[in-house]
């Protein structure tokens, strides 16, 4: 691991901003008694850097279905400007897999939604949420659950 790297005061600004999204993502969740997960790179900064990775630059969590389906329902009611919720259900252009906060008076964006997308479109500074599904106990259950997973991924992938 490079504990001498030097990371930019442009991505200190970047975390700055997903913190302040993180912290109204966990209003929302205090508020309506719903549970997160820190994942992927933002949880691997969080138990080895006790923060961000330093050549991190997005932060992602994920919630049990349940809890994923309320935050649909509830988060764009919840969120005023500088703040937005995009998900399936409130966003049209939203993520095909998950759902994103976002702060609408910044600019950050995948080079998948500008050349999809366009930039006319709010693509401020996110956090992603992603759905977490528990696994059936039957093994039977599992094979069924995978190969509906693998079903639905051939379909979104090609």
């Amino acid at each position: 691991m490079d504990l001498d790297y030097i990371v930019s005061e442009e991505t200190k600004k970047l975390w700055a901003v997903e913190l302040s999204l993180f912290e109204k993502f966990e209003e929302i969740c205090n508020k309506w008694n719903l549970t997160y997960y820190a994942s992927d790179g933002t949880l691997l900064g969080a138990a080895r850097h006790k923060g961000f990775i330093p050549w991190d630059d997005d932060m992602d969590f994920g919630m049990l279905w349940p809890d994923y389906k309320k935050l649909m329902e509830i988060a764009p009611k919840e969120c005023d400007y500088p703040f937005v919720f995009q998900g399936i259900y409130s966003d049209p252009y939203s993520m095909v897999v998950g759902s994103r906060l976002r702060r609408s008076d910044t600019t950050g964006f995948t080079k998948w939604e500008y050349e999809n997308i366009g930039p006319e479109h709010d693509l401020g500074v996110f956090i992603d949420i992603f759905p977490l599904f528990s696994v059936p106990d039957s093994e039977e259950e599992r094979a069924e659950q995978k190969e509906k997973v693998m079903h639905l991924w051939r379909c979104i992938h090609g």
